[in-house]
């Protein structure tokens, strides 16, 4: 499946695949979002703050998916748009106290060090930015 949204979504411009990531279900842009992160060069960050601009609407979804993926890699590339709505003010990510709990506990246990201390410095950006 991914491969045929990076031969195919991810060949359009930009401005087209925000149109049509918009348009998609929550759980198709979620797939979309997620084989993006990992299969394209570079990353769709714009698709990471697209994602984040519907704040309270995919917050539930998003944090369901955080809580249930085993790949330290999805994990991180959630708690993107998590820390993107907390920025960008669209929910407050910080209010939701058991899931910070959760993703500093999840966070620790990253495999690679460089990508837990990542995930770590972000979790500790929204609680106290910059």
């Amino acid at each position: 499946e991914c491969w045929t949204l990076v031969t195919s979504f991810f060949e359009l411009p930009r401005k087209e695949q925000l149109k049509t990531f918009s348009a998609l279900s929550l759980e198709r842009q979620y797939v979309t979002y997620i084989c993006g992160m990992k299969s394209t060069h570079p990353p769709p960050f714009h698709l990471t703050t697209e994602f984040a601009k519907e704040g309270k609407v995919v917050f539930p979804f998003l944090a369901k998916k955080l809580r249930e993926t085993q790949e330290d890699s999805y994990f991180r590339y959630l708690v993107w748009v998590l820390s993107d709505m907390q920025q960008e003010q669209t929910y407050d990510v910080v209010a939701d106290k058991d899931l910070m709990l959760y993703m500093r506990k999840r966070a620790s246990e990253i495999r690679d060090e460089f990508w837990r201390n990542h995930v770590r410095e972000i979790l500790d950006r929204m609680v106290k930015p910059r």
